[in-house]
């Protein structure tokens, strides 16, 4: 039976949430009639993104699985409650809709709120998906494929459909680089460096660019810095730059991200999957600086066939703001100063090539 109407489920961060928008973006495309909606987490980004989005969305009280006995017990005693509050989103979407359960699909996202959403999917007869966005999948993944009709990944995993990277539509450069510069308040001339944690900023980033720029002046004459260091971290950042008299501008979260993408000449960022697409689909000449503190490291596992193409760098973050200069900051100054390594960078990423993820997504969920 044809779908009529899709429930995406997933939160907690901007980056379980943007490629659920991407892929109601392509369904939108595809069949305007279609029903979407969205189950998130109660946490102030889930709704500071999905606010923008135009989408329907619940909250629903996820807790994270950890396996510290505080946060195993918190999980187990909130898990039936959270559970129900998945199941009366679907009925009264359902209802809205006027359809059936089996006339809908639960797409799960990854991240804490996925398994609840799932298991009150199951117990509605409600078809189910999974896309898995990270190279090393995660505890939540692994324990959701088995209980899925199907499984989509942008990197391969056991039983999953490949898909291209997964990137909305306003994480896409649509602009010149001076429009976007323009529309972000910086000098539409002059060549810029984007600086990101993604959506919730990374203080080690933040002060190993601070460091560079104290100890290293020089290495950004002509160049002007883009900085998304987080909403906790913005006046704290912007103010470091002002008394360094660094040519900088510093956002939090921004929704139109290709604005930001389009502004840069090169970038450094972390590398969560979201961001990673980003660079692969816009061909950002960038440097990777992974999380630190994942077990598995799946950051650096994200980015690893963009630098094994020799499309991207990898360093490792030190945490320590002067170790990273002590360690990085040639392989930066190089970036800045070097224009044929940001072409050959640009070169490499368009030959690695890279689908539609969202879009093939969007058309095997109107037929599954």
């Amino acid at each position: 039976m044809s779908a009529k109407g899709v429930i995406f489920a997933g939160g907690g961060t901007g980056g379980h949430i943007y490629p659920s928008i991407a892929i109601a973006e392509h369904l939108q495309h595809h069949q305007p009639g279609m029903h979407i909606s969205v189950i998130c987490s109660t946490r102030s980004i889930d709704q500071r993104v999905l606010d923008g989005s135009g989408l329907d969305f619940d909250t629903v009280p996820a807790q994270p699985f950890g396996v510290s006995p505080k946060v195993l017990v918190r999980f187990a005693a909130t898990w039936p409650g959270v559970v129900r509050a998945c199941r009366r989103a679907m009925r009264a979407c359902f209802d809205e809709w006027s359809i059936g359960a089996d006339e809908c699909v639960l797409v799960a996202m990854g991240g804490f709120v996925s398994p609840p959403a799932v298991w009150a999917a199951r117990s509605l007869g409600v078809r189910r998906v999974l896309v898995n966005l990270d190279a090393v999948p995660g505890r939540a993944n692994r324990f959701l494929a088995p209980r899925v009709d199907r499984v989509f990944s942008t990197y391969a995993f056991a039983g999953a459909t490949r898909v291209g990277p997964i990137v909305r539509s306003a994480a896409r450069v649509a602009a010149s680089a001076a429009e976007c510069r323009e529309r972000l308040g910086l000098d539409p001339a002059m060549r810029t460096l984007l600086v990101t944690g993604a959506s919730q900023g990374a203080r080690s980033i933040n002060e190993f660019v601070l460091g560079l720029c104290a100890q290293h002046p020089e290495m950004f004459e002509g160049w002007q810095i883009l900085h998304q260091a987080g909403e906790d971290q913005h006046e704290e950042v912007e103010g470091r730059y002002r008394a360094l008299s660094v040519s900088a501008r510093v956002v939090g979260l921004v929704d139109e991200v290709g604005l930001m993408w389009g502004a840069c000449d090169a970038a450094l960022s972390r590398a969560g999957a979201g961001s990673v697409a980003e660079v692969w689909i816009n061909r950002i000449p960038t440097i990777f600086m992974p999380y630190p503190y994942h077990r598995d490291a799946h950051q650096k596992h994200n980015v690893q066939p963009l630098v094994d193409s020799e499309g991207a760098i990898l360093i490792e973050d030190l945490i320590d703001a002067d170790a990273n200069v002590r360690a990085h900051g040639a392989i930066v100054g190089r970036l800045l100063s070097d224009d044929a390594l940001r072409q050959g960078l640009r070169q490499q990423l368009a030959q690695v090539g890279a689908g539609d993820g969202a879009d093939e997504i969007a058309i095997a969920l109107q037929n599954l």
